[in-house]
């Protein structure tokens, strides 16, 4: 899936990277530097995902910063928590009351127990 990317330094955003796709299971910034050793708090979101913030990330000319981390899942409402609003959803998709948002938290192309068991087990969870 896709993933948005956002620099961020002083407090303000620098540079939006909207939707972008993998490449061998890795995402690339083509990020312009400016100088040598620009430094910017990185956040990433994607859908049913909480951001996650990636504090003081060091840029270079020569050689693109690497990002090892991972997004927990479950935030289908969009507000940057997993609470109990979002596992609404899938109770009003199974009461057959029609299917508000993207619920398929596992991307097997259903929507059904283990999409809601990962947004059970992220409950409390929130976003940075």
């Amino acid at each position: 899936h896709t993933v948005n990317f956002e620099l961020w330094q002083g407090g303000q955003r620098v540079e939006s990277y909207p939707n972008v796709p993998p490449v061998g299971g890795q995402y690339t910034l083509n990020h312009v530097v400016q100088e040598d050793g620009e430094v910017f708090d990185v956040y990433i979101t994607s859908a049913g995902f909480l951001r996650k913030k990636i504090g003081n990330v060091a840029f270079s000319v020569d050689n693109p910063p690497t990002i090892n981390t991972s997004l927990i899942n479950g935030d289908v409402n969009g507000d940057n928590v997993v609470d109990r609003l979002d596992l609404n959803y899938y109770i009003t998709s199974a009461t057959g009351a029609g299917i508000l948002l993207n619920l398929d938290l596992n991307g097997d192309g259903r929507v059904n127990y283990r999409d809601a068991r990962i947004c059970i087990k992220n409950q409390g969870k929130r976003g940075d």
